[in-house]
């Protein structure tokens, strides 16, 4: 049961207005233009905010060393070089002015400069390894404050985010990566609803509105503005779920500091872990989620991981051994705090890492249920056993017992989004763990990690393409599987 987007304070700004140039030839680092003031005759700002970036393949042993690079005005404007991290969480900044109205065109690319000699990244849901196929278009409208092009409101990767995945060349030796970025113009208010905007809804362009639910719909005007909605006329915003992420538009709200995306599957989960009496490390660590982020992420499922930032993410009292019925007590207690109506059951869903279970080493189930209920819809909790997983990697390096770590969460949040033992036959195959058995023969190109065969090997679930009697995982995934069946 899994589906992680571990949520950053992330705030890499840059302000742009920008106008398509084409590319231009990566300069030496030492000769980067220093960044333009806003011309005195400019009647309008735009900021570009760039909140992070991140690898979505293996981009070497030392890492990739990532600058972006954005076109804008017949000027080219450079980010500060990140070192050696496929993961950027830093802000830049850079702000530019317009002089009217018009539309307003930008060009994004990504580079790596690990080598020495910077080689573009991809970015683009275009095909090729072209220029214009690895870079980003966007065009922004400030009567509006919108954009399209190459990201767009409704698009598979999600609004402000794009994604060299989406080409279909998942992890194919292109430099797939993905960018993170909003844009925001300068207003009377500061509400960011241009006053164009504001005279249509009939709101007030010189009154800041942005929290304020002028149709009684229970969200703001600020949040439906963005996505698309009219702040002034009513919607069902607590069941409508346009993404089919189980998230209805208030929840999304709800989570939308968090990075949630009403139009793109969001998966949060909230972890517990266990306290070790004997003071060894938490198994779930940042690089156990920055892999299964990433694992998500090249499929557009967003990952939302709370660790102990988002208001859960405990560390629990030790017990040697779980028992029945303890498991339904640490979710009341832990997860739901004893209020049966937090809002938390119906986003998250919940893992806890225990010292040992009394049956079984790793199994999904239903808050208010057992572990027979694993076919049914609710299921949206999980555990996981920490001593057979520390038997398991005894000799083990920190790397392996990582990427052991989030294969097991990746397993077990399969379970919470409808794959389960026996659907699809290569699930949780009994007869399929060891190269001796039948179902390991039968299932051998079933490459999913929901397959016993694969469970410490591959870190994905399967598209479906690897020959007979696979499956695709992917296609099939029912993010509603965690909410509870209406009766």
């Amino acid at each position: 049961m899994f589906i992680m987007l571990r949520i950053r304070h992330l705030a890499i700004v840059f302000a742009v207005l920008v106008t398509v140039t084409g590319s231009a030839a990566l300069a030496p680092l030492a000769q980067l233009p220093p960044l333009p003031s806003p011309s005195p005759e400019s009647s309008i700002e735009v900021t570009v905010t760039v909140e992070r970036i991140r690898a979505l393949e293996d981009m070497g042993p030392n890492g990739p060393r990532f600058l972006v690079e954005v076109a804008a005005q017949n000027t080219t404007f450079r980010s500060p070089v990140w070192n050696h991290t496929p993961y950027v969480y830093d802000p830049w900044s850079v702000t530019l002015a317009i002089d009217d109205h018009a539309p307003l065109s930008l060009t994004i690319h990504l580079w790596d400069c690990a080598s020495g000699h910077p080689v573009r990244c991809d970015l683009s849901p275009k095909t090729g390894d072209t220029t214009a196929a690895l870079s980003v278009d966007i065009l922004y409208d400030p009567l509006t404050g919108w954009w399209t092009g190459d990201d767009s409101r409704g698009d598979a990767s999600g609004y402000g985010r794009v994604s060299g995945c989406d080409d279909g060349s998942i992890a194919a030796g292109e430099r797939d990566a993905e960018l993170w970025f909003s844009i925001r113009q300068q207003d009377e208010d500061g509400d960011g609803i241009p006053a164009g905007m504001e005279e249509l809804y009939g709101t007030d362009p010189a009154v800041y509105d942005a929290h304020v639910d002028h149709d009684g719909d229970g969200i703001p005007t600020g949040w439906e503005h963005h996505w698309g909605y009219h702040p002034c006329t009513w919607d069902d915003h607590a069941t409508l779920d346009p993404d089919r992420d189980g998230l209805s538009n208030v929840e999304e709200y709800l989570t939308s500091l968090w990075g949630s995306d009403p139009l793109c599957p969001d998966v949060f989960l909230e972890i517990d872990q266990m306290e070790d009496p004997r003071g060894e490390p938490m198994l779930v660590t940042d690089s156990v989620i920055e892999m299964l982020t990433t694992a998500y992420h090249r499929r557009n499922v967003l990952y939302h991981v709370d660790d102990g930032g988002l208001g859960g993410g405990e560390i629990i009292p030790y017990d040697a051994l779980t028992v029945p019925g303890q498991l339904n007590d640490l979710y009341r207690r832990y997860f739901l705090h004893h209020d049966p109506g937090n809002w938390r059951q119906g986003v998250f869903r919940y893992g806890v890492f225990i010292n040992r279970h009394f049956l079984v080493d790793g199994h999904a189930f239903p808050g208010n249920g057992s572990i027979t209920d694993f076919s049914r819809a609710g299921v949206n909790c999980f555990q996981i056993s920490r001593q057979p997983l520390r038997q398991k990697t005894l000799l083990a390096d920190q790397d392996t017992v990582d990427f052991y770590t989030a294969c097991l969460i990746m397993h077990e949040s399969g379970h919470t989004m409808g794959l389960y033992a026996g659907h699809p036959p290569g699930c949780d195959n009994q007869f399929s763990k060891y190269p001796w058995q039948i179902g390991s023969w039968l299932y051998r190109h079933y490459r999913s990690v929901m397959n016993y065969r694969y469970t410490y090997h591959i870190l994905d679930y399967s598209d479906g393409t690897h020959g007979p009697r696979d499956f695709d995982d992917w296609g099939h995934l029912d993010l509603t599987f965690f909410q509870p069946a209406m009766d």
